[in-house]
This record gives structure tokens, C-alpha cells and sequence, in this order.
């Protein structure tokens, strides 16, 4: 066969299945039967991909009910993909009627950008639907990457959506289990646990130094290792941040630095004390007779 007519005929076969796939996608979002539903869905899984994403992804921003955009948006939730991602932050950002759904489909998607979406969301989303769905979502699947942006916005009080945040926090369990999220991964580094631990003590009833001591002498625990290193990062990042003794202007001092930058090799002069400006506060007047004797009865003249 010439090589123009195998292309024609592929243009058809491409067609054809195009013409499949959007029967499909319809069938999809206006079936009532559960049944139904499942078994198209589970067709539309098996074929190619790049060949459903872009009927998908179309077939999603004409959806008109309630029921059509979320079957729509989890099935692209389930292909994945960077593609997925930004249409359903793009409809997470926009959408009027759906924007829960297009949030929950998003948090089920399987890819790197979706936890850098959520907490974007979390800290610059204009409604406040947006960042409390972001925060209970970022909950859920941003485990040990959750935890400071949560503790900071916690932090904010009854302002914001810092009544969000500590509710999303309560959800991911007690102090302790959050606090072992940021040793189970093995992806966070000394640096981020500590700054992740000093977040928990500030809006949680959580002592850092008291956990890290007692997982680095667990029998059982499986990063003794970890917890023995953070411990002596965080005494460190404490002994640095302490206030300096008093010493003589011509003393010449060596700054400690931090554990990741730091130039140690500088001198520096210790600063004058200002003056002290003393304050001539005058001497209380001796009380008379009947003051005194009114203080021992226990009455109080004005």
C-alpha cells in the first residue's frame, strides 16, 4: 500500500476512535447507573492516553452539573500527569459552581506539582472556600510537607484562615504522629524538621527537645540516627540565637554563624552601651496617723 494512502487511513482510524472517545466521555457524565458508569469509565482507562486527555480535558470545562464535572474531573485525576495538574488548579483558581470538586480531584492526582499547587492556594487563594478546602486537602497528602505552612498559618490566630489550619491540623492526629511524618519519608532534610518542629511548638502543646530525646532512645524507633542529629541542629540553632554576654568596647568577637552559612571568619567590635539616663523619681510621702490606723482596720479611704 503507498505511504499516502496508510496515512489516510490512519486519519480515519484517528477519527473514528476521536468519535469514540467523545461518546464515551458523554456517556460518562450523563449516566444515572452506577454500573454503567463504572464500565465506561474503566474503557476509557484502557486506551491511550494522549489520545482521551484532550477530549477530557474539553469535555471537563463544558461540564454543566454537578455530577458531569466531578466524574469528569476525577477520571482526569486518574490519567494524571502535568497536563491534569494545571487544569485543575486553572479550575480551582476560576471555577464559580465547583471549585471543592476540582480541589478534591486535584489533591487525588499522583504528581509532584500538586503540593506546590495546594499550598499556593493555602497562602494566595482569593476566596476563603479556596484555602480552607486547600488546607484540609493539603492535610491529607502533604504529610511532612504540610506542617509548617499549616503551623504558620495557624499561627495567625482567629484571623485569615487560621481557624483552618489548626482544624486541618487536628486532622492529621496527635503531636506526635505529625511530628514522625518528618522522619518516615527520609526526604526531609535536618534543616526543614527543625524549622518544621519550632513551627509545631508555637501553635501546638509540643516540646521539640522532649521528642527528639525520647526518639533518639526508642529501642524500636528506625531513625535514632535522625532524631540524634536534629536534636543537636535544633540545641545548636538555640545556643546561637542566645543573647550575648556584656563584654569591653576594645574586645574584638568572632561571630558564630549558622549551621548552613555563616562567615567565621570576620571579627567583629562590641557595640558602646548608650548612656543610662537616670530618673528622679520622688519619695513617697509618710502616711498620718489616721491613714495608718485605717490601713490596720482594714478600711480603704480614698
Amino acid at each position: 500500500m503507498p505511504k499516502e494512502q496508510q496515512n489516510a487511513a490512519s486519519d480515519i482510524i484517528n477519527e473514528s476512535q476521536l468519535v469514540s472517545v467523545d461518546r464515551l466521555l458523554a456517556i460518562l457524565a450523563m449516566t444515572h447507573g452506577t454500573r454503567r458508569y463504572r464500565l465506561v469509565r474503566d474503557e476509557l482507562l484502557l486506551l491511550d492516553r494522549d489520545l482521551v486527555i484532550g477530549p477530557l480535558i474539553a469535555s471537563l470545562n463544558k461540564a454543566g452539573s454537578n455530577r458531569s464535572f466531578d466524574r469528569l474531573a476525577r477520571l482526569l485525576a486518574q490519567f494524571g500527569g502535568e497536563e491534569a495538574v494545571q487544569t485543575l488548579a486553572w479550575h480551582t483558581r476560576t471555577q464559580e459552581r465547583y471549585p471543592r470538586l476540582a480541589m478534591r480531584a486535584l489533591a487525588r492526582c499522583d504528581h509532584p506539582l500538586v503540593i506546590p499547587t495546594l499550598l499556593d492556594l493555602l497562602e494566595y487563594g482569593r476566596r476563603r472556600k479556596q484555602r480552607r478546602s486547600a488546607a484540609r486537602y493539603l492535610a491529607r497528602v502533604g504529610r511532612w510537607r504540610a506542617i509548617e505552612p499549616l503551623c504558620r498559618a495557624a499561627a495567625m490566630g482567629e484571623n485569615d484562615n487560621g481557624p483552618d489550619a489548626k482544624e486541618a491540623l487536628r486532622g492529621m492526629g496527635r503531636a506526635d504522629h505529625i511530628a514522625r511524618l518528618l522522619f518516615e519519608d527520609g526526604e526531609a532534610t535536618n534543616q526543614e524538621r527543625v524549622t518544621a518542629l519550632e513551627a509545631m511548638a508555637r501553635v501546638i502543646w509540643f516540646n521539640p527537645e522532649r521528642f527528639l530525646d525520647k526518639e533518639s532512645r526508642r529501642w524500636l524507633s528506625p531513625w535514632k540516627a535522625e532524631a540524634r542529629e536534629t536534636a543537636e541542629l535544633l540545641r545548636a540553632r538555640k545556643t546561637l540565637l542566645r543573647p550575648a554576654e556584656s563584654a569591653d568596647i576594645g574586645t574584638l568577637l568572632r561571630s558564630a554563624g549558622s549551621p548552613v552559612t555563616g562567615d567565621t571568619d570576620s571579627l567583629l567590635r562590641v557595640a558602646a552601651d548608650m548612656d543610662v539616663i537616670e530618673l528622679h523619681v520622688p519619695a513617697a510621702a509618710e502616711p498620718r496617723w489616721w491613714q495608718r490606723a485605717a490601713g490596720l482596720l482594714g478600711l480603704v479611704f480614698r
